[in-house]
């Protein structure tokens, strides 16, 4: 039933993108150079998906909604992939040119599907989005009618400035609901959201100035901090907590996965 409101309902993804690369080889033999293994790829071939803010869009985009993801993207290789995969998951992409586009690249051992190492490609200029590019998907934001904006952000560029408050002011005066997956380091930046999402480890560095204190009581802070109407929290295997006015804890039952990079984007859709 929850699932199927979701049809038919436009929403606005907002954040920090990046392409997910996929590499499997074999593990046979010790690097014969150094104390190291040796990672043997016999195909010649990445597998792509949508990373970051990209895959909290399609996370939303295949609960049915229409959804259109707002962002930066390099005028490059990795950017032309990115924008072929949301055409494929029905998502319409509005980007500003801007940089370059961030791929991460993961290593897998490919018999027991073991996760290696990841290499990471496009960070070594993480300034702020220019006021062209933050005019720009404003403009474009502020034309449509939206039932919702998510944020997602990964501390990157788009929200390292004041572009997350031009964009909850404006939610507010349409009455647009707002969910921010945000980091520590940008949080007061969405001040007034009306759900702040972190996980645990975010959530405690966000409000509890380094004490060890109980979850509830980091829930309360954050969401009278963030002057926001809801707080949930993600506890990894313990399940999920969140804070009303009144707070709550709901379990959940853990499972053993290989790559667990993308969890939070999926929690928030």
């Amino acid at each position: 039933e929850i699932v199927g409101k979701f049809k038919g309902k436009k929403v606005a993804v907002i954040g920090d993108i990046a392409l997910d690369a996929y590499i499997y080889g074999s593990m046979d033999r010790m690097n014969p150079e150094s104390a190291a293994p040796l990672l043997t790829v016999n195909e010649e071939h990445e597998e792509y998906r949508l990373g970051c803010a990209g895959n909290t869009s399609m996370n939303v985009s295949s609960l049915g909604a229409d959804v259109t993801l707002y962002c930066v993207i390099g005028n490059d290789s990795r950017g032309e992939i990115f924008r072929k995969l949301c055409e494929q998951n029905r998502i319409r992409l509005v980007a500003s040119i801007e940089g370059q586009t961030i791929k991460k690249q993961r290593w897998f051992e490919k018999a027991h599907n073991y996760y290696l190492f990841r290499t990471d490609y496009g960070e070594s200029n993480l300034q702020p989005i220019s006021l062209e590019s933050q005019e720009e998907l404003l403009n474009k934001l502020m034309t449509e009618k939206y039932d919702a904006i998510i944020f997602s952000d990964y501390n990157k560029r788009m929200f390292r400035g004041d572009f997350a408050q031009k964009v909850v002011s404006f939610a507010k005066s349409k009455g647009i609901f707002t969910l921010a997956d945000a980091k520590p380091n940008n949080a007061l930046n969405f001040r007034g959201v009306e759900v702040i999402r972190p996980n645990e480890k975010e959530a405690r560095e966000m409000v509890a100035d380094g004490n060890v204190i109980a979850i509830e009581e980091v829930a309360r802070r954050l969401k009278e901090g963030m002057e926001a109407k809801y707080c949930v929290i993600t506890l990894g295997k313990n399940g999920v907590a969140t804070y009303d006015g009144g707070f709550h804890a709901i379990g959940t039952k853990a499972r053993k996965v290989s790559d667990v990079s993308g969890a939070g984007d999926t929690f928030a859709a």
